[in-house]
């Protein structure tokens, strides 16, 4: 079969076919819209009809509703006379030339008997009997029909409306002939010829009727299919059947009468208006069908002439005649092709001249390529042979693909024996060793780690041990998939050792500072026991000394005395901080009152060089927070201390802000300013460093250890708060540091240790009440013993002495002391277990014991306290502290 001919069996027939089924769609479609429009007609000339009776029905009883209640009527009932006779009568024919649907209106009494008519054969006639009567004398409104009527003999409905009083009743009625109710439903303005219309009472019987057939008949009753009018259905499809025909119709209810309007129309004339619309649609089709076979076939004649052309000339360029030319021109497809295909060729053949130039020229660039990469690849291999490191490559399925020499000499074998092996292959010798490798191997393949570094000690052929760090991951061919994994595994035999040195270099450290720890506690307790010795004489001549040159002496020995005290304090704080035995407390503290506590201990310094204080507290902080009273003291004195010593004259202002209150939290900013000698921004670098000061000369000139601001540094970041200065030579510096506190209410008081035993405190005594109490002294050192007897005798006491801590036990079981002073280090018997033993006994769970040591660091207090003693003073003590906490504790 030609082209041609496919080409018009091709187009026509789908054309024809999909034409004929979008007609017969469309008659499907039409048919079904065409009845439902119908359907649609008579349902709406249904409502109509029913409507406009209902409407005519209702008019007339609200008319008479209206009507009844009028003066005219009402004097009807009770007069008479001609006269009211006469205006009543006129009143009703006002009424029915108002609605000249009415036929008849008349007034009856009480007893049924006309009282006024329109009609005059009315009158004599007694409608009693009538049911609307009797429904309007009770007091309804009343709608019957249709009843025979009296005088004209016409079936009628009638409206009866209730009239008059309780002394005069009566009866308004309208009557209205059938036939004018069947003008409203066959008025001809709203029906159609094609139709019938039917008025039906609640049993389908048949009132009236207008029939679309020429000879006037119809039934006398409807049956409707599956319907029934009896249980007040409202509407409603329906169909019936007569004379050998089926009907299709619609009814509504007329609301008042509890009547039925039937509109309904032959089935067959239906079918015949739906053929009727369609014929036409279909002699349509069949002459597009035509026409377009005939276009079909002048258009497929044109299209197959240009083909052959452009067919043929597309068979010339395919034989590499690109010079060929077609003489085929237009705007549509084939000109469009044949366009195409021209510049096809032409590109064609510029195409093949620039791919014979593009051949040649990669032909120069893959030669180069392959150069360099030879190359490259010489240069990889020599790179990866030179490096130290084991350096191997796998497909993914753990094949090796290559490796450099090194990895080659650590198992024995060159490289060509190593590809295309694997780890059970390459170490079988080596005991479970393979198996590592592959689980090592997956983890990464899988995709479980994206890259594996592991550390291992491996065994080289020659007997050595090394350890090697190996890293494994993928590499990843150009679009972006696992290509295989790579490793490289590094000799780290020397860092193994550095770690191991340096982990016993770090354990030696940590015995140095512990070893230093312990001798600076030790010197510190050695320097502590003459220095006591020291200040508690020096205390004892004051007492007694009346020479104003002597007394210059003793208070320049007592000042160099406690310097030399502040210098063991600095030292011992510095190295519990650096050996991390310092721990920061928590206790009540009120800024205010730390703040007047430091000024009023530096206030006779200040004063001497000509200095004041100014204060200024923040009234948002409150009153009570919770930290380390000692330490926050500590470093205000410090700083403050600095600030009187580096000045000469001018003001010191402290100042405390609240910067910020987050939750139970209270972060604060202290500073300290002086307008003293300042530093350089040299000096400001190295000012928190340990042992150092601004420079030599201000050692010399101010003294000191250089360990205050280090100290204060190192306190600060244990409350985890931060410190640092802002100055200028010559002008003077400023010193902040912030710390966060909590709130009272926030903090949890410490609780006590479970096995202290303490009494509670009692007032303060004065110091003439201490005068005849007995105090037990505990003490093993002679100048000490010395030193506090005569020290406590200044203060009235009597003083026993046990020169250990057995002979204290002993002397406390028969004797009766007000306090006893415990020293720790002692013979035969140290203070915590002469403490202990005392507090066992129950009779003595009360009496004061106080350490007074020269052990003087923190956990030496904790541990005090722990064993039951109820304060701790260091030595060397300051004999004024000492009797204020006699006047506190003794009994």
């Amino acid at each position: 079969m030609q082209l041609k001919t496919k080409l018009l069996v091709y187009i026509t027939v789908p054309i024809a076919l999909a034409v004929c089924i979008s007609s017969y769609m469309t008659y499907r479609t039409h048919s079904a819209a065409m009845r439902h429009i119908i359907e649609k007609d008579i349902k709406a000339t249904s409502f109509f009809v029913a409507e406009n009776i209902n409407l005519t029905i209702s008019d007339i009883k609200n008319s008479f509703r209206v009507a009844a209640k009028s003066e005219i009527i009402k004097e009807s009932l009770e007069n008479t006379g001609q006269r009211e006779h006469e205006r009543v009568v006129s009143f009703f024919e006002a009424i029915k030339h108002v609605m000249p649907t009415i036929t008849d209106v008349f007034l009856l009494d009480e007893t049924g008997n006309i009282r006024a008519s329109l009609n005059s054969h009315d009158y004599g006639n007694n409608y009693g009997d009538r049911t609307y009567f009797r429904q309007a004398i009770a007091g309804e409104t009343a709608i019957v029909g249709p009843l025979v009527s009296r005088v004209t003999q016409k079936e009628c409905v009638y409206i009866a409306v209730p009239v008059g009083n309780e002394r005069n009743k009566g009866v308004l009625v309208a009557s209205v002939e059938l036939d004018s109710i069947s003008v409203l439903c066959f008025n001809h303005d709203i029906t159609s010829s094609r139709i019938d219309i039917f008025l039906l009472d609640n049993t389908a019987h048949i009132l009236m009727a207008k029939e679309s057939t020429k000879d006037g008949k119809h039934p006398d009753s409807i049956k409707l299919d599956d319907h029934t009018l009896s249980d007040g259905t409202p509407q409603g499809y329906a169909t019936y059947a007569f004379n050998g025909k089926t009907y299709t119709g619609f009814y509504k209810k007329i609301k008042n009468l509890n009547w039925y309007v039937l509109i309904a129309m032959d089935d067959t004339q239906i079918n015949k208006t739906v053929l009727s619309s369609t014929k036409n649609s279909f002699l349509l089709t069949l002459l597009a069908i035509l026409i377009g076979l005939l276009i079909g076939s002048i258009l497929i004649y044109n299209v197959m002439k240009a083909l052959y052309k452009i067919i043929e000339y597309a068979r010339r360029i395919s034989n590499g005649q690109l010079e060929a030319t077609l003489d085929v021109y237009g705007q549509g497809e084939l000109g469009v092709l044949a366009n195409t295909l021209r510049s096809m060729a032409r590109i064609v053949k510029q195409d093949q001249d620039r791919l014979n130039r593009l051949v040649e020229e990669r032909t120069d660039q893959l030669r180069l390529s392959q150069e360099r990469l030879l190359k490259e690849s010489a240069l990889l291999k020599t790179i990866l042979n030179t490096v130290p490191d084991l350096i191997f490559y796998k497909d993914m399925n753990g094949i090796y693909k290559g490796c450099n020499k090194a990895f080659g000499a650590f198992i024995g074998k060159s490289e060509q024996e190593i590809i295309g092996k694997d780890d059970v292959e390459l170490f079988q010798l080596s005991g479970n060793a393979a198996q590592k490798f592959i689980e090592d191997d997956l983890q990464v393949m899988r995709g479980k780690l994206d890259t594996l570094i592991r550390e291992e000690e491996v065994l080289y052929p020659d007997g050595k041990r090394i350890y090697l760090e190996t890293i494994k991951t993928l590499y990843y061919s150009e679009d972006n998939a696992p290509f295989g994994m790579v490793g490289i595994s590094r000799n780290i035999q020397l860092r193994k050792e550095t770690e191991k040195a340096y982990a016993e270099a770090i354990q030696r450290a940590h015995e140095a500072s512990k070893a230093k720890s312990e001798f600076v506690a030790r010197i510190s307790h050695e320097i502590r026991t003459p220095l006591n010795a020291i200040i508690g004489m020096n205390y004892l001549l004051k007492q007694s000394c009346t020479d104003p040159v002597q007394e210059s002496y003793l208070r320049k020995m007592e000042l160099s005395a406690k310097n030399l005290l502040s210098i063991i304090n600095d030292v011992l704080d510095f190295s519990k901080i650096e050996s991390g035995k310092l721990e920061i407390e928590k206790n009540t503290l009120s800024i205010e009152k730390l703040v007047r506590d430091v000024v009023s201990i530096n206030e006779p310094k200040a004063k001497a060089a000509n200095e004041s204080f100014e204060t200024h507290i923040d009234p948002g902080i409150p009153d009570v927070l919770i930290g380390d009273t000692l330490r926050i003291s500590q470093i205000m004195l410090n700083l403050v201390s600095n600030a009187v010593k580096f000045s000469h004259h001018g003001t010191i202002k402290i100042e405390v802000l609240c910067e910020r209150v987050h939750g139970e939290n209270v972060t604060l900013l202290f500073s300290v300013r002086d307008q003293g000698i300042g530093m350089s921004q040299q000096q400001l670098d190295k000012l928190f460093i340990p042992f150092t000061q601004a420079d030599g000369s201000t050692t010399r000139k101010y003294g000191g250890t250089g360990l205050g601001l280090s100290i204060c540094k190192m306190l600060v970041e244990l409350m985890h708060g931060e410190i640092w200065a802002v100055t200028e030579e010559g002008v003077g510096s400023t010193f902040f540091f912030r710390l966060q506190l909590e709130k009272k209410d926030a903090a949890t008081p410490a609780a006590q240790h479970p096995e202290t035993k303490q009494s509670a405190p009692v007032e303060a005594l004065p110091a003439s009440s201490l005068k005849g109490k007995t105090v037990l002294l505990a003490e093993d050192n002679e100048i000490n013993q010395e030193i506090a007897i005569a020290i406590l005798n200044s203060f009235g006491l009597e003083v026993e002495l046990a020169e250990n801590g057995l002979e204290a036990v002993q002397k406390i079981q028969t004797n009766q002391y007000a306090l006893v002073l415990m020293d720790i280090q002692m013979p035969i018997m140290d203070g915590y277990q002469a403490t202990r033993l005392i507090r066992k006994d129950n009779r003595f769970n009360a009496l004061p014991i106080i350490a007074m040591t020269a052990n003087a660091m923190n956990t030496d207090r904790a541990e005090s306290l722990k064993a039951g003693m109820n304060e701790h003073i260091g030595k060397p003590f300051d004999p004024e502290a000492l009797k204020r906490l006699l006047g506190k504790w003794c009994r």
